[in-house]
């Protein structure tokens, strides 16, 4: 049917079938020129330029191989082992940080693959979780997740409708595949701001490093990576270098990390990937690398759990003597520096899951990720170095001498909204330009 062809029928019926043909008009005229329901007429986009991204330790400026990996392309080298040149390209533990009073949180994005496994939930693959920051309970609390279709672009409805007022909120990124592209959708009208950073300290850092157990494999969902649901607890940043089969103490992996700055705390999980003989070739050098880099760090590390058949294969240790030789080098290292903290996470720490928390044998389950996080949070607490304050008044002859965006790039003048701002002293301080 075509306007013309109703306008034509007005003079050829009754009253009635005139008044049919004016409701038709109407009709036509809504499905032709209104947006389908499927539309939002009352959403607008927020660019990932806009949201502040944690969890990967350098610079949007730099080249990566996929736009949301976790190491630029400049330190992808020869000498790094292939698994982690390619797991690289995941985003493990990115994730946006931000605070809104929007009802409706949406968003859209696009992942490299679109990987699946047959032992992991591809909500843990390559879905996103959606976290809010509870202030009564005064701790972060899981929302909702998105599952993923077959569809190349993946369009988000977290579903849960809030109540309008201001909350802080984690989207975290999939675990094993990459995003090419994400935005998010908030109601026309609704405000997005930078969150509150006692809620997530960005300043407070930890990086995890070790296999593909660090890396997600394989919890149900993204927000339950070890890594995060440290970071949650621990209310900082956490930096997520978990490379499936590529957690061997790898050098090359260490220089790389060793550029982030300011960790306050390393946690080494490695022994899944690392024989004994590897650890005592490479553990004692790969801290030096990171200690090196950071003098002020702490470090944790994690003992491997058998899988439950070790205690009914004759003749097979299983991680005994990686846990072992693993002592030893901590021993070492403890002696050698004896103002610095070193910690061991021992395997029996995780006994409390009785044997239930992997789907394999190896890999964790939720239940294995949330056994993990428990052993080495308290740990970790009583470890932190403290973090440094913050510079809230200038001092009348510091001056700023530049400026910077959430993601690094350089500003000539402040923009709308959260700014970073260089001191003349050399110290750094955020501030909201209006």
């Amino acid at each position: 049917m075509n306007i013309l062809s109703v306008f034509s029928g007005l003079s050829k019926g009754s009253e009635f079938g005139s008044f049919r043909c004016v409701a038709a008009v109407i009709a036509l005229l809504i499905t032709q020129y209104l947006p389908p329901l499927s539309c939002s007429l009352h959403a607008r986009t927020i660019n990932a330029s806009e949201l502040l991204l944690l969890g990967r330790g350098w610079s949007v400026n730099e080249q990566y191989s996929v736009p949301y990996a976790r190491i630029p392309s400049r330190l992808i080298t020869g000498d790094m082992n292939e698994a982690t040149q390619g797991q690289s390209r995941c985003s493990t533990g990115l994730m946006f940080n931000f605070s809104t009073n929007s009802k409706k949180i949406k968003a859209t994005y696009t992942p490299w693959m679109n990987y699946s496994m047959p032992h992991q939930a591809t909500t843990g693959t390559r879905g996103l979780d959606l976290y809010m920051y509870d202030t009564e309970r005064g701790r972060w609390i899981y929302l909702a997740t998105h599952k993923p279709t077959q569809e190349r672009v993946q369009n988000v409805d977290f579903v849960a409708a809030f109540d309008g007022t201001f909350h802080d909120f984690l989207v975290y990124f999939p675990l094993y595949d990459g995003v090419m592209d994400i935005s998010l959708q908030i109601d026309d009208g609704a405000e997005i701001c930078p969150a509150n950073s006692e809620y997530m300290n960005p300043d407070k850092k930890v990086v995890v490093y070790g296999t593909s157990v660090t890396q997600g494999g394989c919890a149900s969902r993204t927000g339950m990576l070890g890594s995060s649901i440290l970071g949650r607890r621990l209310k900082c940043q956490t930096y997520n270098f978990g490379f499936s089969n590529g957690g061997n103490l790898d050098l090359a992996t260490a220089r790389a990390i060793k550029e982030i700055k300011g960790v306050s705390l390393y946690v080494i999980d490695a022994i899944g990937n690392s024989t004994a003989q590897v650890i005592e070739e490479r553990m004692y050098d790969f801290v030096h690398i990171l200690m090196d880099a950071n003098p002020n760090a702490s470090f944790i590390f994690v003992e491997g759990v058998n899988p439950n058949y070790v205690a009914y294969a004759p003749g097979y240790s299983g991680y005994r003597m990686g846990n072992e030789k693993q002592r030893e080098i901590v021993e070492r290292l403890k002696a050698e520096n004896p103002d610095k903290k070193f910690e061991i996470v021992p395997a029996s720490e995780f006994e409390v899951a009785e044997g239930e928390g992997s789907v394999d044998g190896v890999h964790f389950t939720d239940l294995g990720f949330i056994t993990w996080a428990r052993a080495v949070a308290p740990v970790a607490e009583r470890m932190m170095a403290p973090v440094a304050a913050k510079v809230d008044v200038m001092d009348k002859e510091t001056m700023p001498v530049g400026y910077y965006d959430l993601q690094g790039i350089s500003l000539d003048t402040p923009k709308p909204g959260l700014n970073i701002e260089v001191l003349s002293d050399g110290s750094t301080r955020k501030f909201v330009r209006k």
